[in-house]
């Protein structure tokens, strides 16, 4: 079964060395209560103190941490009914980028508060999070990154699987099955077989999109550095025509007048943004 890139243990020591300042390492504690009731140890993360209330910030700082400077200038938007949504906003406050946030209607109004009080601008938005959702797909059609509160990449498919957990230096591994939602009737495994193919399909295509823009910048890179040590006419004519002819994919492919944070409103969207905005919209789909 094809499935998304595990993240390696290098991965994960450099996500936290980039959340590492902002969010903070909480205790763990453990409950005799809830063990006594369980017949087995029982471990809390206090995550309650964590930076807004949760364990969000770790991803959205994460998230901000790793968009290129051009995706910064275009802002992000997402929507939640809280606790998501004041994540990305401190995190995108710290990094000095634009965030709107969609909430529902009846979320809670003091997380409405808190998440204006760190900078997001928040917009309401339909009665539910689907609906809230539905917007911010709508506002990343314009070239903003849009950061799901809880899918940033296709899941796994129903089946077995196992589920490591690491707590001061000892490591526990148990067994763990996925079931598809029983509450979802018209949707066989099939289905979700091909939703989870196309939505590799469609994640793959977008790595492809964004590693040439990053190819494109180093070749015209290599290019002016060779042509800046050559006093040939010829070889620097052929080179302008090159980076020329580059910078034509590179546009085609992203929007390079971004540069702002109402950009996006005023230049049309490009080859990774539709797919970035595809792609969330697959994997939003029914379970």
């Amino acid at each position: 079964m094809k499935t998304a890139p595990v993240p390696t243990l290098a991965d994960i020591k450099a996500a936290r060395e980039r959340v590492h300042g902002l969010a903070r390492e909480t205790p763990v504690y453990s409950s005799e209560t809830l063990g006594r009731r369980s017949g087995r140890p029982v471990f809390l993360k206090a995550e309650n103190l964590q930076r807004t209330g949760s364990f969000k910030i770790r991803g959205a700082v994460n998230k901000l941490a790793t968009m290129t400077a051009e995706e910064r200038a275009a802002g992000v938007v997402t929507a939640s009914a809280g606790n998501h949504g004041q994540a990305i906003a401190l995190a995108a406050r710290e990094a000095g980028v634009a965030a709107t946030v969609f909430m529902p209607l009846d979320a809670p109004m003091a997380k409405m508060d808190a998440t204006r009080s760190y900078g997001a601008e928040v917009l309401l938005s339909g009665e539910g999070f689907d609906e809230a959702q539905g917007a911010a797909h709508e506002r990343a059609e314009a070239g903003a990154t849009c950061i799901h509160a809880f899918r940033l990449s296709p899941l796994a498919l129903p089946g077995s699987y196992q589920v490591r957990l690491t707590v001061d230096g000892k490591t526990l591994t148990r067994p763990i099955a996925i079931r598809k939602n029983p509450l979802i009737t018209d949707v066989t495994l099939a289905d979700l077989r091909e939703q989870f193919d196309l939505a590799i399909q469609i994640r793959d295509k977008t790595s492809e999109a964004n590693n040439a823009v990053i190819q494109i910048r180093s070749l015209k890179t290599q290019v002016a550095d060779r042509l800046s040590k050559s006093q040939d006419a010829q070889l620097k004519a052929a080179g302008d025509k090159l980076v020329k002819d580059l910078s034509a994919v590179e546009e085609d492919i992203y929007q390079v007048k971004n540069q702002a944070g109402q950009d996006p409103l005023n230049f049309p969207i490009k080859t990774n943004n539709r797919l970035a905005s595809l792609l969330s919209m697959v994997a939003s789909m029914p379970k």
